[in-house]
């Protein structure tokens, strides 16, 4: 999922350099009519571009949280096997003295 994020961000920063190249004024005479369309379109790409990071935060903390969360999870596992090994070494102990 962030690697889709990645590659969404890189996409729209790319159209936003080809925007502000086609600003322009020299290609400003190209365009058949001139209007707030085109200042319309780099204000939806300056917001995309906000909302993308916003949301690489959110996945990023997201993951960190569960990261988290898996790693609390194995602590218990873990304690929970060495209590258990602890245990069944105690008769092997023993067994090894008395033979």
């Amino acid at each position: 999922m962030s690697k889709e994020s990645t590659y969404f961000a890189t996409a729209l920063r790319a159209n936003e350099v080809m925007m502000e190249r086609a600003e322009d004024p020299a290609l400003q005479l190209l365009r058949r009519r001139p209007g707030p369309a085109f200042e319309d379109v780099l204000t939806e790409n300056q917001q995309a571009i906000q909302m993308t990071s916003i949301n690489t935060e959110i996945l990023s903390s997201m993951m960190g949280a569960f990261a988290s969360v898996i790693s609390n999870n194995l602590n218990g596992v873990m304690k929970a096997l060495a209590a258990l090994t602890i245990i069944f070494n105690v008769p092997t102990i023993v067994a090894s003295f008395m033979a």
